[in-house]
């Protein structure tokens, strides 16, 4: 008799430890990446844009032929607050305030989502892709450009 509690009581406390254990730890969720002002300080160079199925690495007539700004897109002189756009196809710049709030250049000529939030720490922060959000008929809205830092 003696011996059937002392069964009854080890398997009582084994079974209250399995169900105090959980299968699967709960994972820390990790932070999501955040690229920031800082980041973007200094001159990014272009490199390519992907518009319509094509990716252009220069000038190309049918695109500056057809009226559109800003094909070989660079961003110049960033500061955490202002940066100079300039399109080295028609060789001009202008000088604008930003913002970025959730991953997207917030400039009064247009909007610009940062592509490779998750990515652009991996190269170091030298590499940076952005697609072009804000609808104009002269803009190359979706074009993504890619650029890369001086």
């Amino acid at each position: 008799m003696m011996m059937k509690k002392v069964n009854y009581l080890l398997i009582m406390l084994f079974a209250v430890a399995l169900m105090s254990t959980s299968c699967c730890k709960d994972d820390p969720i990790p932070d999501p990446v955040e690229i920031t002002v800082d980041d973007l300080v200094g001159d990014w160079d272009f490199v390519s844009l992907e518009f319509d199925g094509a990716t252009y690495t220069d000038c190309a007539e049918v695109l500056t032929g057809s009226g559109y700004e800003y094909v070989k897109l660079s961003l110049f002189n960033v500061s955490t607050t202002e940066l100079t756009l300039y399109d080295g196809c028609v060789n001009d710049s202008s000088v604008w305030d930003y913002a970025l709030t959730n991953n997207i250049l917030d400039i009064p000529a247009f909007n610009l989502e940062i592509q490779n939030v998750e990515t652009f720490f991996d190269g170091n922060g030298e590499i940076l892709k952005l697609k072009l959000l804000t609808p104009a008929s002269y803009h190359l809205e979706g074009g993504v450009y890619t650029l890369e830092k001086r």
